[in-house]
């Protein structure tokens, strides 16, 4: 049996896959080690033992692609967290930003972005990121995501930017006082999970004009920022995947062509890509 994991800042999904092609899947809490808390490690590490234990087949490898491992310590870090839960087994830790572009092109080339709570892109080619602008977190970049669509929302929420009607409909959704937010966002663990818990209001009110407004800009942002930069960007067709370009898939499509890029697909997890790729 193996494992292969596609882990964003918010969620982790895991695949157990058999030798007979029997898939089981389950999710649990992101694993992005700059942000994953001791208490998150022992409850990552009872559901993972939960799917094991009880199997018919040893686990024999793990292919784990991780928001937060585009460095030395963070590989090390969910390396070493890897290895005390299997310690028999061969463990591989690489990117998300990997993981989405191998689940969207094997070993094809393109560009490749992911758009979910946090985002990121590559120029991709062979099995090999070719090019990558630096993603560089939730604080200086992050365009188009989950994270970025909530900071619009809330801080035109909290200046009363917003029509007095979606106003209300956001009170209500989330209420709390100026205090409740600013507290979540500067003395809370993981402020970028807080602000993408937002992007579901905008999903829910994306006919309205006001918040049109907000994903264009929030989108245009991140095709001026990542995709545009990448040298003749529009010889290459663009790949997504992740939460936030499934769900708002035709805004997304309607700001490519004003930059006449073709989009091949939108994912919301680079999974069975993935699973076509370590098993077939």
């Amino acid at each position: 049996m193996i494992a292969i994991a596609d882990s964003g800042s918010t969620k982790t999904l895991w695949s157990f896959i058999t030798r007979s092609m029997e898939v089981k899947t389950i999710y649990t809490s992101g694993m992005n080690p700059n942000f994953i808390t001791d208490e998150d490690c022992r409850t990552i590490t009872m559901q993972l033992l939960s799917q094991t234990t009880n199997s018919n087949e040893p686990l024999e490898e793990i292919f784990f692609y991780g928001a937060g491992c585009g460095t030395n310590k963070g590989k090390e870090t969910i390396q070493q967290l890897l290895e005390k839960i299997f310690p028999a087994t061969n463990i591989k830790v690489d990117t998300d930003m990997l993981g989405a572009c191998i689940g969207s092109c094997g070993n094809g080339s393109g560009i490749v972005g992911i758009l979910g709570t946090g985002s990121n892109s590559c120029l991709y080619s062979g099995g090999y990121i070719i090019q990558n602008i630096p993603a560089l977190g939730y604080i200086l970049c992050d365009e188009g995501s989950g994270n970025h669509i909530g900071k619009l929302l809330l801080k035109a929420y909290l200046r009363h930017a917003m029509p007095l009607e979606l106003n209300a409909e956001f009170a209500k959704d989330y209420p709390g006082d100026k205090s409740y937010f600013i507290d979540n966002l500067y003395k809370q663990p993981f402020p970028n999970r807080f602000l993408a818990s937002f992007a579901p209001f905008a999903y829910k009110h994306k006919k309205n004009d006001f918040v049109k407004e907000l994903l264009q800009e929030a989108f245009l942002f991140f095709f001026e920022e990542q995709i545009c930069l990448y040298p003749s960007y529009q010889n290459y067709k663009l790949s997504l995947v992740g939460s936030v370009a499934y769900y708002f898939a035709n805004e997304i499509n309607a700001v490519a062509q004003q930059f006449g890029i073709e989009i091949s697909s939108i994912q919301q997890s680079p999974i069975e890509g993935l699973i076509k790729y370590h098993c077939m």
